[in-house]
């Protein structure tokens, strides 16, 4: 079974701001920005049997697409689409929203970007993040890695800051998307060392 495990939806104008929409054109040009929900399910399933949906809270980034959106998308085919929600660390409310995600949307997994959200990965909004995930028993996919966004910094992209966080939670299971890039070998390096990091 051939499953895809990060497909972003999402309309533009109304979950991607221009200031995200401009620096997404000046790196890729020809990609289109948003799309109808059926392209997304034609173009998403074209080679899989399965996909993982993402929302995404990155309000620094400009690009938010709500929990009850992606759940509400999912709902339209559950056996073949699965669910992650996202919280912004930086907002007080993100644990509750966590565990509203998982009890009342059944969302499986939770997105998390510290480059588009600007926010540190061992700080302290991230880290209580981290420890409610674990609790719950929520995956984490994070986006941990280079981007033509410009909300946050290269600094707090670096993969080997998970390290850290594998060894304060070890039983948080980290999705790294992108293999890390360009930081592959720390990637490999943090996922060779920790059972739960993908």
């Amino acid at each position: 079974m051939i499953v895809d495990v990060h497909t972003h939806v999402g309309e533009y104008p109304l979950h991607i701001s221009e200031k995200f929409a401009s620096e997404a054109r000046a790196a890729w040009p020809e990609v289109p920005l948003g799309g109808s929900l059926d392209d997304h399910y034609r173009d998403a399933l074209a080679d899989v049997e399965r996909a993982v949906v993402l929302a995404f809270n990155a309000p620094a980034a400009g690009f938010v697409v709500p929990n009850d959106y992606v759940a509400e998308y999912v709902a339209r085919d559950p056996a073949r689409l699965v669910g992650f929600g996202a919280v912004d660390p930086s907002d007080g409310s993100a644990i509750d929203e966590l565990e509203r995600m998982q009890s009342d949307l059944g969302l499986v997994g939770c997105k998390l970007g510290p480059i588009y959200q600007d926010v540190e990965p061992l700080g302290p909004d991230f880290l209580r993040v981290c420890e409610a995930l674990e609790r719950l028993e929520l995956p984490m996919l994070i986006h941990q890695g280079t981007t033509f966004a410009r909300a946050g910094s290269l600094l707090q992209a670096r993969p080997i800051l998970l390290d850290e966080i594998a060894l304060r939670y070890p039983k948080l299971r980290i999705v790294i998307a992108h293999v890390g890039h360009p930081w592959f070998d720390e990637a490999i390096a943090v996922v060779r060392r920790h059972p739960h990091v993908y």
